[in-house]
């Protein structure tokens, strides 16, 4: 089959958590005999990376192109509509041109945008070709959890409802509201976790520090992390701390403020962005992999591709028991999990437990490599995530 990944502000192949989900699709579709390209509307905003690629070219084997000319997009909000417009069109046109060489049988999209599900969902009924909407988010959890507008957050999910062919949800949650929305129609769905494609092999620093990494933009948990901290310096624990948080200026600044105020600056090492290679490895000499989830329905409903990659690399992984960590992960069997309150001071007495307790270090690690290359490793997924493209063309073309 020939397949269209279609994107936006997800920057492959040079993003962070968007990109690497779009990379094991990919993969995984290709492995297993698919033809493959990714298609980027538009380009990453240039606060996510410090990378700047060919705007047409092939990573990892997989054709890619920003339809909108730019791998990241320019500083002036004119020239960013300008993009915008652009790639939109040539997208349109791309896919049109697909489509009447039969070279194309089905598209995925990986946006939260409504305009992207409708236009491109219109698209693809006058084409008559399916439209699988990719849901690694819910916008109305993230709605109902930061009080932003739910009312846009609704018509979003109305409109893939409305387009898609079917639905790739990452969560359960996902899964079940897609259901009670849906009623009495169907629409095929089928749950792909958080994937990762590098293995990972763990190894020892020699200068201990936690590990954190994920967006700037997530508040709610860097803060969590930094108390965390916080509580066990005051405590008389002396711990590294290492950011690898990038996001929007205005988040970013937050969070070097928050270091400042709390007086952490010699304790809170901040590397903002990294490539790949330096993310992995500070993941294998990590003496704990932080990833506290807040116990509210944004956490419930999403999934932290970082987990993926935290659990491969067989280092010790501390949680909270929010959402789909309580399908994968038990405490003190294949990792260090907390309560779903995530409370500062419960998480900074299970961390004084994972450095007290290394003869069990290893084989917990190893239980949680091994739940990764079983459930979020990209091969180990590649036949189910087939196997429900295939299913939905045929039934599409019937």
């Amino acid at each position: 089959m020939k397949i269209i990944i279609l994107c936006e502000n997800v920057g492959f192949p040079i993003g962070l958590a968007g990109t690497a989900r779009v990379r094991c699709f990919a993969k995984a579709l290709k492995e297993t005999g698919h033809f493959v390209e990714v298609i980027n509307t538009v380009g990453l905003l240039g606060s996510y990376t410090k990378a700047n690629i060919s705007s047409i070219g092939i990573f990892d084997g997989i054709p890619y192109r920003f339809c909108g000319g730019y791998s990241v997009r320019p500083k002036i909000k004119f020239g960013r509509l300008a993009e915008k417009i652009i790639g939109y069109i040539v997208s349109l046109l791309y896919i049109l041109s697909k489509k009447n060489k039969e070279q194309l049988d089905c598209i995925i999209l990986y946006s939260r945008n409504i305009y992207m599900v409708r236009i491109f969902g219109v698209l693809s009924k006058i084409i008559k070709i399916p439209f699988v909407v990719e849901l690694c988010e819910w916008p109305e959890a993230i709605a109902l959890t930061k009080g932003s507008d739910l009312k846009k957050s609704k018509a979003f999910s109305k409109a893939v409802i409305k387009y898609a062919s079917a639905v790739i949800p990452i969560s359960h949650y996902i899964q079940n509201r897609i259901k009670q929305l849906c009623r009495h129609q169907y629409l095929p769905s089928c749950i792909i976790p958080v994937l990762f494609d590098i293995p990972l092999t763990s190894s020892t620093s020699n200068k201990p520090y936690i590990l954190y990494t994920g967006s700037a933009d997530y508040a709610d948990i860097w803060q969590i992390v930094i108390d965390t901290i916080v509580h066990l310096h005051a405590r008389g624990v002396d711990i590294t701390l290492v950011l690898t948080c990038s996001g929007s200026y205005h988040s970013v600044n937050n969070l070097k403020n928050y270091i400042a105020n709390k007086k952490m600056a010699s304790s809170v090492k901040y590397l903002g962005y990294v490539k790949d290679a330096k993310f992995n490895e500070l993941i294998n000499n990590a003496n704990i992999l932080f990833a506290p989830l807040p116990d509210n329905l944004q956490s419930i409903a999403r999934f932290p591709t970082k987990l993926a990659f935290y659990l491969a690399s067989g280092r010790p992984v501390l949680t909270s028991n929010v959402g789909e960590v309580n399908y994968y992960l038990k405490d003190g069997e294949n990792a260090f999990v907390v309560s779903k309150e995530c409370k500062i001071k419960e998480l900074a007495e299970k961390i004084c437990q994972i450095y007290e307790n290394h003869k069990y270090l290893e084989q917990i690690g190893d239980k949680g490599r091994r739940v990764a290359y079983q459930n979020f490793y990209y091969k180990s997924q590649g036949s189910k995530l087939s196997d429900f493209i295939e299913f939905v063309i045929k039934n599409y073309k019937r």
